[in-house]
């Protein structure tokens, strides 16, 4: 060895290329240790491995590595492809997912609106049943009560009938009772009606006629002259007459009364039976309507 071969030898190493040294075969280590991996890696997915890279001289290791690069280029492409087509498919699903969100926000508003409406006409029907239930009460109360007013009314007609027939039985009595009373006077008195203003006196026979008719006594000469001499009993007979023609034409009045009171009553009652009818029809359609 000669003395600049010694020199180099013994000549001091300076840090900074000690550092270059060291750093050189870190790398050196650190792409052989990437290099197992890689080949780890290709064997395990199915590429041609292991792979020579120190050895490019070898023929065969630099096939395996175009192949390999081939592969990967291959799948890389194919990869490309089935990105292009999953991204294309996402944009779809998103488009979808967007429609399907905007339509899903439509009709969440519109089962709102419906569930808001269902709250209410469940309210209604509530509320309706309610009325319906008070109705039907009034209407179960107001048939009572007009079951009782057509039995009072048919009480109130056949006592008024019998009042009526009562009147006109005490009437036809009183009549008889007076008429009797009228007979009997005149049977006792014998006396004869006395005309104020007399007109041109008639015959004899016409006088008697007239008397038949109203039945009073025949008048005869005597009768004539003793209607003469008693006035006081004339003026009682006229008395009585007049009261029994106002007590007439009282009970005509009280008769006339009563049936108008009657003819009132029945119209008032047909008037209110008809407008419960009517109430009973709307009522029913107004079940109907709610059963269907």
């Amino acid at each position: 060895m000669n003395g600049n071969g010694m020199d180099e030898i013994l000549k001091p190493i300076s840090p900074l290329s000690s550092r270059k040294s060291r750093g050189r075969e870190e790398r050196k280590d650190s792409l052989r240790e990437l290099i197992i991996y890689v080949n780890q890696k290709l064997d395990f997915f199915g590429y041609p491995a292991p792979l020579n890279f120190f050895d490019s001289k070898d023929d065969n290791s630099v096939k395996k590595i175009v192949e390999c690069m081939l592969s990967l280029l291959q799948d890389h492409q194919r990869e490309f492809g089935v990105r292009e087509e999953l991204d294309d498919r996402h944009r779809r699903l998103q488009s979808d997912y967007d429609m399907a969100c905007l339509s899903n926000k439509g009709l969440k508003g519109k089962i709102e609106v419906n569930e808001r409406e269902i709250n209410k006409l469940t309210l209604r029907l509530i509320k309706m049943e309610d009325e319906l239930k008070d109705e039907w009460e009034m209407h179960k109360l107001t048939r009572d009560e007009l079951a009782k007013t057509k039995s009072n009314l048919q009480y109130t007609k056949t006592q008024a009938a019998h009042d009526v027939k009562k009147r006109e039985m005490e009437y036809t009595r009183f009549r008889e009772k007076m008429q009797k009373l009228l007979n009997d006077s005149y049977r006792k008195a014998k006396i004869g009606l006395q005309i104020v203003n007399p007109a041109p006196k008639p015959s004899k026979r016409l006088s008697n006629a007239s008397n038949i008719e109203h039945g009073l006594p025949i008048k005869t000469g005597a009768s004539e002259a003793e209607e003469e001499e008693s006035p006081v009993d004339a003026e009682m007979f006229k008395q009585i007459v007049a009261d029994a023609e106002a007590r007439e034409k009282e009970l005509l009045q009280e008769n006339s009364k009563l049936r108008k009171l009657l003819f009132d009553v029945q119209n008032h009652i047909s008037t209110f039976i008809e407008s419960q009818a009517e109430h009973e029809a709307t009522i029913d359609s107004a079940l109907i309507d709610l059963q269907v």
